[in-house]
Protein backbone atom coordinates (compact mmCIF):
# COMPACT_ATOMS: atom_id res chain seq x y z
CA UNK A 1 0.00 0.00 0.00
CA UNK A 2 1.11 3.56 -0.58
CA UNK A 3 4.13 4.52 -2.59
CA UNK A 4 7.78 4.21 -1.79
CA UNK A 5 9.74 7.38 -1.12
CA UNK A 6 11.93 8.70 -3.90
CA UNK A 7 15.41 7.29 -4.32
CA UNK A 8 17.94 8.71 -1.86
CA UNK A 9 21.10 9.80 -3.69
CA UNK A 10 23.03 11.32 -0.80
CA UNK A 11 21.57 14.82 -0.59
CA UNK A 12 21.75 15.56 3.15
CA UNK A 13 18.84 18.00 2.95
CA UNK A 14 16.62 15.09 1.84
CA UNK A 15 17.85 12.48 4.34
CA UNK A 16 15.28 13.16 7.05
CA UNK A 17 12.37 13.16 4.59
CA UNK A 18 13.66 9.94 3.03
CA UNK A 19 13.82 8.11 6.36
CA UNK A 20 10.44 9.49 7.41
CA UNK A 21 9.02 8.30 4.09
CA UNK A 22 10.44 4.80 4.39
CA UNK A 23 9.23 4.51 7.99
CA UNK A 24 5.73 5.62 6.98
CA UNK A 25 5.72 3.11 4.12
CA UNK A 26 6.81 0.29 6.44
CA UNK A 27 4.24 1.29 9.04
CA UNK A 28 1.49 1.37 6.43
CA UNK A 29 2.46 -2.12 5.28
CA UNK A 30 3.20 -3.70 8.66
CA UNK A 31 0.42 -6.28 8.12
CA UNK A 32 2.17 -7.51 4.96
CA UNK A 33 4.24 -10.64 5.69
CA UNK A 34 7.90 -9.77 6.05
CA UNK A 35 7.48 -6.08 6.83
CA UNK A 36 8.10 -6.70 10.51
CA UNK A 37 11.51 -8.25 9.78
CA UNK A 38 14.31 -5.77 10.57
CA UNK A 39 16.55 -7.42 7.98
CA UNK A 40 13.93 -7.01 5.27
CA UNK A 41 13.32 -3.39 6.27
CA UNK A 42 17.01 -2.70 5.84
CA UNK A 43 17.16 -4.59 2.54
CA UNK A 44 14.16 -2.65 1.23
CA UNK A 45 15.68 0.65 2.32
CA UNK A 46 19.00 -0.22 0.68
CA UNK A 47 17.22 -0.73 -2.66
CA UNK A 48 16.17 2.93 -2.44
CA UNK A 49 19.67 4.23 -1.65
CA UNK A 50 21.36 4.60 -5.01
CA UNK A 51 23.93 6.74 -6.73
CA UNK A 52 27.59 7.56 -6.72
CA UNK A 53 27.57 9.40 -3.37
CA UNK A 54 25.91 6.54 -1.47
CA UNK A 55 26.95 3.39 -3.34
CA UNK A 56 29.92 2.47 -1.14
CA UNK A 57 28.03 3.04 2.13
CA UNK A 58 24.99 1.06 0.93
CA UNK A 59 27.25 -1.73 -0.34
CA UNK A 60 29.07 -1.92 3.01
CA UNK A 61 25.78 -2.10 4.91
CA UNK A 62 24.55 -4.76 2.48
CA UNK A 63 27.68 -6.85 3.06
CA UNK A 64 27.21 -6.66 6.83
CA UNK A 65 23.56 -7.62 6.40
CA UNK A 66 24.57 -10.64 4.30
CA UNK A 67 26.88 -11.87 7.06
CA UNK A 68 24.16 -11.85 9.73
CA UNK A 69 22.32 -14.96 10.83
CA UNK A 70 18.57 -14.47 10.15
CA UNK A 71 17.64 -16.83 12.98
CA UNK A 72 19.76 -15.05 15.59
CA UNK A 73 20.34 -11.47 14.42
CA UNK A 74 16.95 -10.46 13.02
CA UNK A 75 15.99 -8.41 16.10
CA UNK A 76 14.39 -4.92 16.37
CA UNK A 77 17.71 -3.43 17.54
CA UNK A 78 19.12 -4.18 14.09
CA UNK A 79 16.68 -1.72 12.44
CA UNK A 80 17.38 0.86 15.15
CA UNK A 81 21.12 0.47 14.58
CA UNK A 82 20.66 0.88 10.82
CA UNK A 83 18.63 4.07 11.35
CA UNK A 84 21.30 5.45 13.69
CA UNK A 85 24.04 4.62 11.15
CA UNK A 86 22.09 6.26 8.34
CA UNK A 87 21.45 9.38 10.39
CA UNK A 88 25.08 9.61 11.47
CA UNK A 89 26.22 9.29 7.87
CA UNK A 90 23.65 11.45 6.07
CA UNK A 91 21.66 13.61 8.47
CA UNK A 92 21.98 17.29 7.64
CA UNK A 93 23.98 18.69 10.55
CA UNK A 94 23.63 22.27 9.31
CA UNK A 95 19.82 22.37 8.99
CA UNK A 96 19.31 24.04 12.39
CA UNK A 97 21.91 26.70 11.56
CA UNK A 98 20.32 27.38 8.18
CA UNK A 99 16.88 27.59 9.81
CA UNK A 100 18.23 30.12 12.35
CA UNK A 101 19.71 32.26 9.58
CA UNK A 102 16.50 32.09 7.58
CA UNK A 103 14.49 32.98 10.68
CA UNK A 104 16.67 36.03 11.30
CA UNK A 105 15.89 37.30 7.79
CA UNK A 106 12.24 36.26 7.53
CA UNK A 107 9.84 39.07 6.74
CA UNK A 108 6.13 39.09 6.08
CA UNK A 109 4.85 40.14 2.68
CA UNK A 110 1.43 41.80 2.79
CA UNK A 111 -1.21 40.23 2.73
CA UNK A 112 0.36 36.80 3.41
CA UNK A 113 0.16 36.73 7.22
CA UNK A 114 -0.83 33.03 7.35
CA UNK A 115 2.18 32.04 5.26
CA UNK A 116 4.45 34.17 7.45
CA UNK A 117 3.15 32.57 10.65
CA UNK A 118 3.41 29.07 9.20
CA UNK A 119 6.97 29.61 7.94
CA UNK A 120 7.99 31.26 11.22
CA UNK A 121 6.70 28.32 13.26
CA UNK A 122 8.37 25.82 10.93
CA UNK A 123 11.72 27.60 11.21
CA UNK A 124 11.39 27.85 15.00
CA UNK A 125 10.88 24.11 15.18
CA UNK A 126 13.82 23.38 12.86
CA UNK A 127 16.13 25.75 14.71
CA UNK A 128 15.15 24.56 18.18
CA UNK A 129 13.63 27.84 19.35
CA UNK A 130 10.63 27.56 21.65
CA UNK A 131 7.79 29.83 20.63
CA UNK A 132 6.48 32.10 23.33
CA UNK A 133 9.73 33.37 24.82
CA UNK A 134 10.73 37.03 24.55
CA UNK A 135 13.50 36.51 21.97
CA UNK A 136 11.23 34.58 19.60
CA UNK A 137 8.42 37.10 20.03
CA UNK A 138 10.88 39.89 19.17
CA UNK A 139 12.00 38.03 16.01
CA UNK A 140 8.38 37.52 14.98
CA UNK A 141 7.51 41.19 15.47
CA UNK A 142 10.69 42.31 13.69
CA UNK A 143 9.56 40.44 10.57
CA UNK A 144 6.22 42.25 10.37
CA UNK A 145 5.77 45.25 8.06
CA UNK A 146 6.04 48.55 9.94
CA UNK A 147 2.39 49.47 9.39
CA UNK A 148 1.18 46.15 10.79
CA UNK A 149 3.65 46.27 13.65
CA UNK A 150 2.31 49.68 14.70
CA UNK A 151 -1.24 48.26 14.76
CA UNK A 152 -0.12 45.25 16.79
CA UNK A 153 1.67 47.37 19.37
CA UNK A 154 -1.13 49.94 19.67
CA UNK A 155 -2.92 49.96 23.01
CA UNK A 156 -6.48 48.59 22.88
Amino acid sequence: MGSLPTIFTGNRAEAKNFINGIQAYICLNREVPGFTSPMKKIALTLTLIQGEKVAEWANNIGEVLDELNPAMDNVPALWDTFLAEFQEQYLDTQSADRACAELENLTMKIPYIDEYISKFEELCQKSGYLTGNAEVTYMFLRGLPKSLLEDVLKAP
